[in-house]
């Protein structure tokens, strides 16, 4: 029999290989995504500029110059020069309507470059998140506050997304406003409709380096994954259903009288 027990222990750790090794290939495909995603408006972030360099180049030859100048080194960058031109272009575009407003706000192409650095910047997110069910009795109000009474010493930029039944409808807040103005999180449609699931996230700056090391993707995802369930998982206790209530073990029991000499059946075993 023996070889019976070694057949299903190998099974079972082929099973446990096979299920982690399946975990961390999504893991990597969800990573290369993020990192194509990214990769994707960073130049288009890079082209938007420079067709704006285009734009000011006869209102403002020099300031044009500089852009067209970091917009294009953006988009020729190699692998190790990526991050420092990423970062040249970001500064620059964050002092240009300094330098020439009256014609960078009015350059045609100005929106399109603000909406891409928006989108850089959600890109360059990562977003670590816990659900929660919400309790199920209670007044909508008193459920958003028993979530709100565990996450006291967490950080105040996490976000709580709240999901209600019957419908798509979500409310969210940061959790530093949230705390302030706990309303915000009913429903908008119907204050009274109840809260269903909760959800946590906390959002950081995505790891741009390359390997491992300190501001890598691979390390600051790791940290963060780490830091959000030590501060934020740990602290949250699922909700139960408060245990039935016993009557008074004090009150009188009636006891029916037995008159003298009465036959009283007997229960039959």
């Amino acid at each position: 029999m023996w070889w019976v027990w070694g057949a299903a222990a190998l099974l079972l750790v082929a099973g446990y290989l096979w299920w982690l090794s399946s975990r961390v290939r999504r893991l990597h495909d969800r990573a290369e995504a993020a990192a194509a995603a990214l990769d994707g408006k960073l130049a288009r972030r890079a082209a938007a500029s420079a067709v704006l360099a285009e734009q000011l180049s006869e209102a403002c030859p020099q300031v044009a110059a500089g852009l067209h100048a970091v917009a294009r080194a953006a988009l020729n960058a190699s692998r190790n020069e990526r991050e420092a031109a990423e970062n040249d272009l970001t500064r620059a575009l964050r002092e240009l309507p300094s330098l020439a407003p009256e014609h960078v706000l009015r350059a045609s192409e100005w929106p399109d470059v603000v909406t891409a650095s928006r989108r850089v910047a959600l890109a360059r997110q990562v977003h670590t998140d816990v659900a929660l069910d919400a309790p199920r009795e209670g007044r909508p109000s008193s459920r958003i506050n028993w979530l709100l009474r565990q996450l006291k010493g967490v950080p105040d930029d996490l976000r709580i997304e709240v999901r209600f039944a019957g419908v798509r409808e979500t409310t969210s807040e940061l959790l530093r406003d949230a705390r302030e103005y706990p309303q915000r999180l009913l429903s908008a449609s119907d204050s009274k409709r109840e809260p269903r699931v909760f959800t946590v996230t906390l959002t950081r700056p995505l790891g741009l380096k390359r390997g491992k090391g300190r501001g890598s993707f691979v390390h600051d995802t790791r940290v963060q994954a780490f830091d959000f369930y030590r501060e934020v998982v740990q602290t949250l206790r699922a909700w139960q259903p408060k245990a039935p209530k016993l009557r008074d073990a004090d009150a009188e029991v009636e006891v029916p009288r037995v008159e003298e000499g009465a036959i009283v059946p007997t229960p039959m075993s």
